[in-house]
């Protein structure tokens, strides 16, 4: 499974330095590089493959809650407690597929992730179905749909069903690979405002204390305690202002949940993403804001998109990254 990647917004610090007219303070002498407005053109088109991949947010057909305990799965024909959404890239299967049961596990014992679980087990009507169409596969049994290998989630045709844990909350994601082409193809150019170098900005890094968390809301309307990285501080016309960053640990680049002036009108009302890369020992790094990008959830319905926290929005406009697409102009929060 592949979301939007998080290359596609990482700011290396070494890439970007600032011209004296920059709004924040330079961090050193060195002018832009010379190729500054191509990297920014090839992560526009970097962003756009990642959307319009097979497996990207255009995919997504379907995002359905469960409950602990056992639920039955089914098609829309059948009486089962969850019903799989129709899907073009479905095959013929019978109306009810199997069981998804979501319990807890031992955080002790080895190869677990931690405290939920999700398993799916096929009916025998199902299983006969798949193993005639494919000889020696018996991929519906004891299906772990939380792992994230070769080994997680349940592929009907071109139906992909995986769960995703937010929380303790599990979720049913539904993807088919089959759409994507066609929603590409109507899928607009993402506006932006104009590449501004002034928006290059010397940043600050504070880590966190190991362990520690922060409450983000989700475009769900639930709000989950996130691993706290710690604060990314910059300037912006003698201002100074503080961004907390989610991520557990350092060797992974950090997500920025950023709201500002902005949001709600040229942009995404719940905010907007940059992930940044800050190297272990380093306080000092270099944020472009150019590169802020649209949630996964300006795209599809079916993301559970983390919204900028109280302590992530600026009083200030950010005239920099991308904007709404056009009719997509929505208030969240």
């Amino acid at each position: 499974m592949r979301a939007v990647s998080p290359m596609a917004g990482v700011v290396v610090v070494a890439l970007a330095a600032l011209t004296s007219n920059c709004v924040g303070t330079p961090m050193t002498d060195l002018p832009l590089p010379e190729d500054f407005e191509e990297q920014w053109h090839e992560w526009r088109d970097e962003r756009r493959r990642d959307l319009t991949a097979e497996d990207g947010w255009l995919s997504l057909t379907g995002l359905i809650w469960l409950k602990s305990g056992v639920s039955t799965l089914g098609l829309p024909s059948s009486d089962a407690d969850v019903i799989l959404p129709v899907s073009a890239g479905l095959p013929s299967l019978p109306d009810h597929l199997g069981s998804i049961t979501i319990g807890r596990g031992d955080p002790e014992t080895p190869n677990t992730r931690g405290p939920v679980t999700a398993t799916f087990d096929c009916t025998d009507e199902l299983s006969q179905q798949l193993e005639a169409t494919r000889p020696g596969d018996v991929a519906c049994r004891s299906v772990d749909l939380l792992a994230t290998d070769e080994r997680g989630g349940l592929s009907l045709g071109s139906v992909e069903i995986i769960a995703m844990d937010r929380g303790g909350h599990v979720a049913l994601r539904i993807r088919d690979s089959s759409q994507v082409a066609e929603l590409a193809d109507r899928l607009p150019e993402i506006p932006t405002f104009p590449l501004d170098p002034r928006w290059v900005l010397a940043a600050t890094f504070e880590p966190a204390a190991r362990g520690e968390t922060f409450a983000v809301p989700n475009v769900t309307e639930r709000t989950y305690d996130q691993s706290f990285a710690g604060t990314i501080s910059f300037s912006v016309g003698g201002e100074t202002y503080r961004i907390g960053a989610i991520g557990a640990a350092l060797t992974q680049p950090l997500l920025l949940v950023i709201g500002d002036a902005t949001n709600g009108t040229e942009t995404y009302g719940g905010g907007r993403y940059i992930y940044v890369d800050v190297s272990e020992g380093s306080d000092d790094l270099t944020l472009d804001l150019n590169r802020l990008y649209n949630p996964p959830c300006v795209f599809t319905d079916f993301a559970t998109c983390p919204l900028a926290p109280p302590q992530n929005r600026l009083p200030i406009r950010v005239e920099a990254g991308e904007r709404v697409l056009p009719k997509q102009n929505r208030e969240t929060v």
